[in-house]
């Protein structure tokens, strides 16, 4: 996306909350996975943050989202729900601060 469409996406709250809804969605998976998941208790408090905070942790990614080189848009500035699930379980660990 141009840095416009990024604008563009971010200043719209009906993106920025898929962008949150996709990422509650992954919180919530990464809560039923098991204990000796690697990084497992990262991912944990990282889900434990958005679902306490939902709406900042959402505006956080979705920012990220929009930078994303993976996502491709339907339209100007509207990425498929399949992107942006994409991008957010892409990004949950570097979010949760797990590191290469």
């Amino acid at each position: 996306m141009t840095y416009f469409i990024q604008a563009t996406f971010l200043a719209d709250p009906a993106q920025v909350g898929r962008v949150r809804q996709a990422l509650v969605k992954a919180a919530i998976e990464v809560m039923a996975e098991a204990a000796n998941t690697a990084n497992h208790n990262q991912r944990i408090a990282y889900a434990f943050y958005i679902l306490n905070n939902a709406v900042a942790a959402g505006e956080e990614m979705a920012k990220a989202v929009a930078t994303s080189s993976g996502i491709t848009v339907l339209d100007a500035e509207h990425p498929s729900d399949a992107d942006i699930e994409f991008t957010v379980n892409s990004m949950f660990n570097a979010f949760a601060g797990v590191a290469l």
